[in-house]
C-alpha cells in the first residue's frame, strides 16, 4: 500500500489543491472505459456501515446516501445525481490512522473527458484508474500460452519415440 499499489494515489486527492486541480477520471469495466466525474475525497473509519453498504431503487434512500457522503466530505464539489446514476467509491488505506480509509466519490458517465475536455488540461483517468489489459485478455492469452507449451511437449515426445524406435531397428 505504502508503494502506491491497489488504489494508493487516491490519498493523493486528500490534498485540496491536487483535488480541484483532478475532476475527470476514466475506469474501465464490462469490456469499455467510462469516464468519472469526481466529486468527493473522505477520510472515514472502515467501519462506517452508512458508506458500506448497497442501496434499494428508492429515491428517497439514494438522495440520503448521497447527502451523507457529502457530509463527511474533506473535500467536494457540486455534481448533479440522481437516483440512477451510477458512482464508485475507490477505497484505500488512510495510513496514518487505524482503520482509516481515503475514499475518492465519482459519478460514472458514458464516455471518458479526455485531457483536452478537461479544463485543468491534466488527464487522471490513465495514470490513476486504469489497471492495463482487460482481465479476459489476460486469461486468453495464459490459455494460449499453455497450449503452446503443450504442443511443445507432445511434439518432443514424439520425437524423442521417433529416435528410439530408429535406434531399435537399428540393433
Amino acid at each position: 500500500m505504502a508503494s502506491g499499489a491497489m488504489f494508493g494515489e487516491i490519498q493523493k486527492f486528500a490534498d485540496q489543491e491536487f483535488f480541484e486541480k483532478h475532476r475527470y477520471g476514466s475506469i474501465y469495466y464490462n469490456g469499455r472505459e467510462r469516464g468519472l466525474e469526481i466529486f468527493g475525497i473522505l477520510e472515514v473509519d472502515a467501519y462506517d456501515t452508512e458508506i458500506y453498504r448497497t442501496l434499494s431503487s428508492n429515491d428517497e434512500e439514494h438522495q440520503a446516501y448521497y447527502q451523507y457522503l457529502l457530509s463527511k466530505a474533506k473535500y467536494k464539489r457540486d455534481v448533479s445525481l440522481t437516483s440512477t446514476d451510477k458512482i464508485v467509491l475507490l477505497s484505500t488505506c488512510f495510513l496514518t490512522i487505524t482503520n482509516g480509509r481515503h475514499i475518492l466519490l465519482a459519478k460514472i458517465t458514458d464516455a471518458p473527458v479526455k485531457a483536452a475536455q478537461d479544463k485543468s488540461g491534466e488527464a487522471v483517468g490513465t495514470r490513476y484508474f486504469y489497471q492495463g489489459l482487460p482481465t479476459h485478455w489476460i486469461y486468453i492469452l495464459a490459455f494460449l500460452l499453455l497450449l503452446i507449451v503443450l504442443l511443445l511437449l507432445i511434439l518432443i515426445i514424439l520425437i524423442m519415440r521417433r529416435n528410439k524406435k530408429t535406434k531399435d531397428k537399428k540393433k
